[in-house]
């Protein structure tokens, strides 16, 4: 059954007080947080904001990480501009190898344990 199916993931996704705590934060403060903290303000599509807001943040942070694992093995890498989960840069052709070697261990994001998956795409080569 679809609702039961729903149900069950709303409530692993801990749904029902993302809501009850949104709504108390929001009627207390005029705002609730996301996972890191920031303010959001809504009326209604608590989780929505939530989860869209955390996963913003969740992906900046896993750049920020990329970028810094890249510098310390020594890649020439220029961060260009990011299109919602995605980061845009240049690397030079010599480093492209290294890209491997950060993918084979994915990407941290502060607050969480786990690693997060890479994914790289080639959109064009200047020699």
């Amino acid at each position: 059954n679809v609702k039961n199916i729903c149900a069950r993931i709303k409530g692993y996704l801990g749904c029902p007080d993302i809501i009850v705590n949104a709504k108390k934060e929001t009627m207390s403060h005029g705002y609730f947080r996301n996972y890191y903290g920031r303010k959001l303000s809504c009326e209604n599509s608590f989780v929505n904001y939530y989860f869209q807001s955390t996963g913003v943040d969740v992906s900046l942070s896993c750049f920020r990480d990329f970028i810094l694992k890249m510098k310390n093995i020594g890649a020439d890498i220029v961060p260009i501009f990011v299109i919602h989960d995605a980061l845009v840069f240049e690397i030079d052709n010599s480093d492209i190898a290294k890209l491997e070697e950060v993918k084979d261990y994915g990407l941290n994001a502060h607050g969480f344990d786990n690693q997060f998956p890479v994914k790289f795409e080639n959109f064009g080569c200047n020699d």
